[in-house]
Formats: structure tokens, sequence, C-alpha cells
């Protein structure tokens, strides 16, 4: 069976002062535990506010580089329509100034040419119907890892559609 427990006995119970001390040592303890809970809100309001202000300056690049965005995006457009006058101005020069004159039916596709051509570039050229004539790639380098051109040769990369007909 199991034994009852029993409350120890206080011959003459507790006295004032053990139980002030006992109050006091409380209080402390409670002091103690407020300090405690201070110091966390203000460390949490403090990250609170840096969290904030992250948020807020997250927002503003997110926006600045929208902006960026479109900005690019309208130059693209603008250099587009400006390339596409430059070609009909070059396939109106070509077409009437030397083919109607010498009765030439030939059918004009344009070309874009250069030493060094940047692969952005090279994709945009590509894409306006243009060809590509570029000199020739050697081996990637072992040191670097870096192509470079060669210039015995030159390659011709057709458009990734239909050519461009003057």
């Amino acid at each position: 069976m199991a034994e009852v427990q029993t409350l120890p006995d206080y011959p003459r119970g507790l006295d004032f002062q053990q139980v002030w001390a006992a109050l006091m040592e409380d209080r402390e303890r409670l002091k103690e535990t407020e300090r405690i809970l201070r110091e966390n809100a203000e460390q949490f309001a403090q990250q609170q506010k840096e969290t904030d202000r992250i948020v807020k300056e997250n927002a503003k690049q997110q926006e600045e580089t929208k902006r960026q965005q479109e900005e690019t995006a309208r130059q693209m457009k603008e250099t587009d329509k400006q390339l596409g006058k430059l070609g009909n101005r070059f396939g109106d020069v070509i077409e009437y100034k030397y083919a109607d004159l010498h009765n030439d039916k030939r059918t004009f596709l344009g070309a874009v040419a250069g030493v060094v051509i940047s692969d952005n570039v090279r994709d945009y050229v590509l894409k306006q119907g243009f060809f590509v004539i570029e000199p020739s790639r050697g081996e990637p380098s072992p040191l670097c890892g870096s192509v470079e051109y060669t210039g015995e040769t030159f390659t011709i990369i057709p458009p990734s559609g239909d050519p461009k007909e003057w």
C-alpha cells in the first residue's frame, strides 16, 4: 500500500520575520522577471523597427528595378524602331539607286558584321532577321576559360527566323 505523506510539523508555526522574508524574496524575483520582460520587449521593438526598415528598403529597390526594366524596354523598342528605319533606308538606297538603275530583280538580305559581338547583340540581330558575320572562335583558354577569336576565318550565322528581304 502507498504511504501517506504528511506535512512537516511547525511546532511554533511561521513567525512574521519568516513570512516577510519570503515575501521580500518573491518581490525580488518579480522585479527580475519584470526587468527581463522589459529587455525582451525592447529587443523585439528594435528588431521590428529593423525589419520594417529592411522591408521599406526592399520595396524601394523593387520599385527602382521595375522602373529600370520599363526604361530598358522603352529603349529597346526605340532602338528597334531606329534599326528598322536604318534598315529601310539602306534597302531604299540599294534597291532604288543601284538595283533599279541596272534592272536588277534580285532580293537583298541584311547582315551585321563585327570583330567582337556580345551575345545579347548577336541574339537581338538574329531575332531581327539579319545574318551575323564574325571571326571564327578558337578553343577556350585553359587558363581562364574564355574563348578567343582567331581571325583566321569568318563564321556566317543565319537568322533565327525568316531573313529580312528587300
